[in-house]
């Protein structure tokens, strides 16, 4: 399947980590001209993404799962996945929380980055106003900051 994301730098090892458009996460070696795979970005099948990030000492990679707007249905999770143990872990789940406060669906995201120092992430995303129960759907970007907590980000 068509390679989707990537992040921006090589890992020690002198890969990039990337994901198909399907989810499914790997590692590309390009002097080696050869892949390795990691698994799966989200839930059993994975989601289409479009953006990742390392963290500053590329433990972490952050990434939206659902540039699709179909992210309101498992919430529009900002995920941190960690390079060492494999396990993937929600910093912050976007839509219940905007929806109810402000009526606005963050549905999916299109680009994000991190700061240098791994305490701030920046995501851009597509949504509308709305209710819960009608869903996403294209029209309204916005651009959200996730503060990630230091107890979360020690690499």
């Amino acid at each position: 399947s068509a390679c989707r994301a990537h992040t921006k730098d090589k890992d020690a090892e002198g890969a990039f980590w990337c994901m198909d458009v399907s989810g499914a996460m790997f590692r590309f070696f390009p002097e080696q001209d050869r892949t390795e795979a990691v698994g799966i970005n989200w839930g059993r099948a994975g989601k289409y993404t479009s953006n990742m990030n390392f963290s500053p000492k590329k433990r972490y990679i952050y990434y939206m799962p659902g540039a699709d707007t179909a992210a309101w249905q498992y919430g529009t999770p900002v995920v941190q996945f960690d390079t060492k143990t494999g396990k993937k872990k929600v910093i912050a789940f976007l839509n219940d929380f905007y929806v109810a406060k402000y009526g606005y669906s963050p549905g999916g995201t299109y680009g994000i980055e991190l700061d240098e120092k791994g305490e701030s992430l920046f995501c851009y995303t597509n949504g509308r106003f709305t209710e819960k129960s009608l869903g996403s759907a294209y029209g309204r970007p916005a651009i959200f900051h996730v503060h990630i907590p230091a107890s979360e980000r020690v690499e």
